[in-house]
């Protein structure tokens, strides 16, 4: 089984709501807490990986929750239809992507079969010293 036709990489989101399908596999997700206000649960951060190699930071809101955590676990392959493409954060940025998936109300998230799914299980981004360098005093998040 080969991604559909219809089936969206990372890089052919466009900014907006997204109607489209995008396969893709959960290489993490962890709780994102607010620690100025006591620690209060925001949501979940994914770290999301297409059949291209690409990776993708998405995010479900806290009131969003219950309607994935049953079903969402590392490693799994999806379908995620009807979500949110928006800018990617300038800080604490995942991704080096410059969109980010935001979920809604409306956005269906369905685990599929791995069978015939090229899609690698993690993804290293491997920087040289200059790299590290160039970026020392800019004010900017570090790899």
């Amino acid at each position: 089984m080969v991604a559909s036709a219809t089936s969206l990489v990372f890089d052919d989101l466009k900014k907006g709501f997204n109607k489209n399908e995008v396969l893709a596999r959960v290489v993490h997700f962890w709780e994102a807490r607010n620690i100025n206000k006591g620690g209060l649960l925001m949501g979940f951060e994914l770290f999301l990986i297409d059949r291209k190699g690409t990776t993708i930071h998405a995010f479900i809101p806290a009131n969003r929750i219950a309607c994935y955590e049953e079903d969402l676990k590392a490693g799994v392959i999806y379908k995620i239809k009807k979500f949110l493409v928006i800018d990617n954060k300038t800080s604490y940025k995942v991704t080096s992507h410059k969109f980010l998936i935001q979920f809604t109300q409306q956005t269906v998230l369905a685990p599929t079969d791995h069978a015939g799914h090229d899609i690698k299980r993690q993804n290293f981004r491997i920087r040289s010293y200059a790299e590290f360098n160039e970026a020392v005093n800019k004010n900017e998040d570090l790899y």
